[in-house]
């Protein structure tokens, strides 16, 4: 569960928050801003197939999934995840640089949790994975 530490506001995560994204440099961005507010392992996927490889490595707490991907979508992968039963459970709050509604209401149609715009106000990043932290 979530442990508070001092008055710092920042808190101790049980299971990694995983980065799906095909740009290492967006990872490495958003990896930046989770980690400042919150004591988390990052878990990293830059495709669909390496998200399919972690399924029996690891159980994510949160995930973080960017829309566009190469060959496997994130509805896609999002998909996948939802169909996983020891990964289920976890929200996935998608990343996009897009804001047209049918991709938003698809995000949740395949099982989102919450839809961010890139590029990403830290702020709201922040809020919304606490949201999301057990």
């Amino acid at each position: 569960g979530i442990r508070d530490i001092g008055v710092t506001g920042v808190q101790t995560c049980a299971l990694p928050i995983l980065i799906i994204d095909d740009s290492m440099v967006s990872i490495q961005m958003t990896a930046g801003y989770v980690q400042l507010n919150n004591q988390c392992d990052i878990s990293v996927a830059t495709s669909g197939e390496e998200v399919f490889e972690l399924f029996d490595k690891i159980t994510p707490q949160i995930v973080l999934l960017d829309v566009k991907m190469p060959e496997i979508d994130g509805f896609d992968i999002c998909r996948e995840i939802k169909g996983n039963s020891s990964w289920a459970n976890a929200p996935v709050i998608f990343l996009s640089a897009s804001n047209d509604q049918q991709h938003i209401d698809k995000a949740f149609e395949v099982g989102g949790s919450d839809y961010l715009m890139k590029p990403i106000d830290t702020d709201i990043l922040n809020q919304t994975v606490k949201k999301y932290l057990i």
